[in-house]
C-alpha cells in the first residue's frame, strides 16, 4: 500500500485528525523567542543527557562547532569539534554510547543532489566547563537508489540511526543504519519505506527528526508544521497518519530543529533569514499512551 502524502495529510485527512482529538494536541508554551545570532543557522537541536536543563545545537553548513543553550535560549558554552571535514550539518540527535552519552551529527545535506556518501558524527558529549574540544567518529553510508538531500534524524534506543529525506526532488523516504557501525567502511543504508510523495508545496518538506524517549513517537518537522508518527507503525513500514499540529500562529518562517522530552515538553528552533533574529520557542504536546 503506498503511503498517503503529507499533502494530504495537509488536506482533508489532518482536519478530520485534529477534530477527532479531544483537546489540541499542542499547546504554545513560548512563543517565538531569540536565541543568540551566533546559531542565526541553528539547524540541528539536541538535550544534553549529561548538563541539566542544556540543549547543543549547531549552525547549517560546515562549521564544526556545539553551542550549548538554556532553557531561556541563552548561551552557555561553545565547544570545537575535531576530526569531521564536514560538507553540510543538518541535524544533531543524543543517545547512550558505551558508558557514555555522545551526540550524533547528520551530515547529510545535499540540495543538489549529488553526494554520492553522507556522514553521520559520533561526537562524545562535552560537560560544560570541563571541555573545549571534543574528536569526533565518522559512520559514513550511502544510498541503495541514488543521492538525496536530507536534513533529518532520529536514532532509537537500540542505536539504530533512521534518516528521513527533505523532499526536495524525490518523495519523502526513511532509510536506516543498523547497529553495530562500522566506524572503517562506509555502508548500504537500508530503504525502510516511503512515508510521503514529493511535496507540492516546498513548506511540506522535511527539515529535522526525533524520537521521544520512551520510543512510542517519532517526530518530524516541516517548515509549517510538527508531524507525530507512532513509531513502530512507521519503522515497520505500515499505513500510518500522523497527528498533526499547525505551526503557522509562531511566526516561524524556517523552522529547523526540534526535540521533544519525556513530559511532552517540545523546543523548536528556527534559523534567521538574512540579518534577522533566529527563533526558539517551546510548546507542550499530550500525546496518546495506549
Amino acid at each position: 500500500m503506498k503511503a498517503a502524502g503529507l499533502g494530504v495529510f495537509l488536506g482533508a485527512t489532518l482536519v478530520h485528525s485534529a477534530a477527532a482529538q479531544q483537546k489540541p494536541l499542542c499547546e504554545i508554551v513560548r512563543g517565538a523567542g531569540a536565541i543568540p545570532r551566533e546559531v542565526r543557522e541553528t539547524s540541528g537541536l539536541a538535550m544534553s543527557r549529561l548538563n541539566p536543563n542544556v540543549f547543543w545545537t549547531h549552525n547549517d553548513g560546515n562549521a564544526p562547532r556545539l553551542f550549548a543553550i538554556d532553557r531561556d535560549g541563552r548561551l552557555v558554552g561553545v565547544v570545537n569539534v575535531r576530526g569531521p571535514k564536514m560538507t553540510d550539518w543538518e541535524d544533531l540527535e543524543a543517545g547512550a554510547c558505551g558508558a557514555g552519552s555522545c551526540l550524533y551529527g547528520a551530515d547529510t545535506g545535499d540540495n543538489l543532489g549529488m553526494r554520492r556518501s553522507i556522514t553521520i558524527y559520533e561526537i562524545p558529549e562535552p560537560r560544560l566547563g570541563e571541555t573545549k574540544e571534543v574528536t569526533a567518529r565518522a559512520i559514513r553510508a550511502g544510498y541503495p537508489d541514488g543521492a538525496h538531500d536530507a536534513e533529518a534524524l532520529f536514532r532509537t534506543s537500540n542505536g539504530d540511526l533512521y534518516i528521513v529525506t527533505k523532499g526536495r526532488a524525490s518523495p519523502i523516504g526513511l532509510y536506516r543504519y543498523p547497529v553495530p557501525y562500522r566506524y572503517d567502511q562506509a555502508i548500504r543504508l537500508q530503504h525502510v519505506r516511503e512515508i510521503a510523495p514529493r511535496p507540492k508545496d516546498e513548506r511540506d518538506r522535511v527539515s529535522a527528526a526525533t524520537i521521544t524517549p520512551d520510543g512510542r513517537w517519532v517526530a518530524i518537522l516541516t517548515y509549517r508544521r510538527l508531524l507525530f508518527y507512532r513509531a513502530d507503525e512507521l519503522l515497520a513500514g505500515q499505513p500510518v497518519t500522523p497527528l498533526s499540529f499547525d505551526l503557522t500562529p509562531l511566526g516561524h518562517k524556517q523552522a529547523e530543529a526540534v526535540v521533544v522530552d519525556a513530559d511532552g515538553n517540545v523546543w523548536l528552533t528556527t534559523e534567521s533569514e538574512k540579518k534577522g533574529t533566529p527563533g526558539w520557542s517551546q510548546l507542550h504536546c499530550t500525546l496518546p499512551r495506549d
